[in-house]
């Protein structure tokens, strides 16, 4: 076989076994997004009143998610490199700490939401309103906090083994369980009582405990799981350290985002409800053009890290550049769904016209800068798996506090530009973002 043959064929390989890596995890985070979208089109055939509700109360709620995707990250790393290197009773330990510390601040977060939601919701309003009826939806949704968390873990330890079915078909089935009860518990369908968008928030806590119930179930099987109930359990020192060493930083991450989301959320009520309901349902759809780029985000920390830890800098080249391809080509199908069929993306979440006219700029403007936003996240899975887990959290203060956030505020209520205006510093802060990073990148001694 010559030099050139050999080449090609692990190209091929390579490319193969990053789609057959990824496609699991972006059809798991497809799934549960297209979830959440169907739960906000249901709602958002109520009231704008009950739009903005459900809307705030899932940025609180998220603050504390990304505690749980930290967490996440950090067990794909560590139990990446511990099956090579020590076996599953390794790995068993790191998760059952992790997922024992995950469940306690689940649990300590919810309580403090709990018997505390005005003080968060202050944050994006002072309507006395709003505030009432996103506390109701707020105090039925922390109790999935504990449930989500650990779910997180689980889906953590499967994928750093490479499996990635298992969590995709776990949450197909919460998923789909989440969308009956929806629709059931929002209009009163089914033989279930009729709660409105209240509904939404416990379909959501229900489907949240089965997956985690159905997730460790697995995680332990004798037919399908990793652990054994009765295997060794190795001592391994220092776990929580290692596991939140880098956790915390990833987590810090996506808090500075949705911590960041807030205050600009609250620019964008000054321009009304409308406004914010809008700008609701166009990050909905957004979202759900994101899964391909957070399953390469995944994938590279998975397959990076299986690079160090063989210290092969050819796979690691080979990696890099297949994803950073591939990546780009399906961000090149995204940004033409938005670009080109904004409104019918918006037609399928609200029958609102004025809605649709105000999320259509939302979704172009946004559209423009897929590819750089997208093919940015393979290079934060290369830094996380290369040991520099505050490098993305860096570039994130720095552009988010400054760029993004000055921007709109200046924008909102000090020059008082039409609403667009705020869309176009969205898109401005992203840009910088990628270059930051794709520089950042290059600069670091990956191996």
């Amino acid at each position: 076989m010559s030099e050139n043959t050999l080449h090609t064929y692990n190209k091929r390989e390579i490319r193969r076994e990053i789609i057959l890596l990824m496609l699991p995890i972006i059809a798991e985070n497809f799934l549960q997004v297209f979830t959440d979208l169907i739960a906000t089109a249901m709602v958002g055939r109520l009231i704008d009143l009950d739009i903005s509700a459900q809307g705030m109360s899932m940025k609180i709620i998220n603050l504390v998610y990304f505690i749980f995707r930290g967490t996440s990250v950090a067990l794909v790393i560590l139990v990446a490199k511990k099956l090579t290197q020590e076996g599953l009773d390794a790995c068993r330990s790191i998760f059952e700490k992790a997922a024992a510390a995950t469940a306690a601040v689940g649990c300590g977060f919810g309580i403090l939401i709990y018997f505390y939601p005005d003080y968060s919701l202050l944050i994006f309003t002072k309507e006395a309103e709003l505030i009432v009826h996103a506390v109701d939806y707020l105090k039925i949704l922390v109790f999935c906090l504990p449930f989500w968390g650990v779910t997180a873990c689980v889906a953590g330890v499967f994928q750093a083994d490479g499996d990635t079915k298992t969590p995709m078909l776990v949450a197909v089935f919460v998923n789909i369980l989440n969308t009956i009860l929806c629709w059931g518990l929002i209009f009163g369908n089914l033989g279930m009582p009729e709660m409105g968008y209240l509904g939404a928030a416990l379909a959501l806590v229900i489907s949240r405990a089965v997956g985690c119930l159905i997730s460790v179930y697995l995680l332990y099987s004798r037919r399908f799981g990793l652990f054994s109930l009765h295997g060794k359990r190795m001592q391994e020192e220092r776990v929580l350290r290692r596991v939140y060493g880098i956790a915390l930083p990833n987590a810090g991450e996506w808090m500075v985002w949705q911590a960041a989301t807030i205050i600009l959320s609250r620019a964008i009520l000054s321009f009304g409800q409308s406004a914010f309901a809008a700008y609701q349902l166009g990050a909905q759809v957004e979202t759900i053009l994101e899964m391909p780029a957070v399953g390469f985000s995944t994938a590279a920390t998975v397959l990076i890290s299986r690079a160090i830890g063989l210290q092969n800098r050819e796979l690691y080249e080979s990696y890099k550049k297949e994803m950073i391809r591939i990546c780009f080509w399906i961000s090149v199908i995204t940004t033409s769904v938005l670009v080109f069929l904004p409104r019918f993306c918006m037609r399928m979440l609200t029958d609102s016209p004025a809605l649709i006219e105000i999320g259509i700029y939302y979704l172009v403007i946004n559209g423009l800068i897929q590819i750089p936003m997208n093919v940015g996240k393979v290079y934060n899975g290369i830094l996380r798996s290369s040991g520099y887990n505050t490098t993305p959290l860096k570039i994130q203060m720095l552009t988010m506090w400054g760029i993004r956030i000055p921007l709109v505020l200046l924008c909102s209520y000090v020059l008082k530009l039409p609403l667009y205006s705020v869309w176009c510093c969205f898109a401005l802060d992203q840009m910088i973002k990628f270059v930051i990073t794709k520089t950042s990148t290059g600069r670091k001694k990956i191996m």
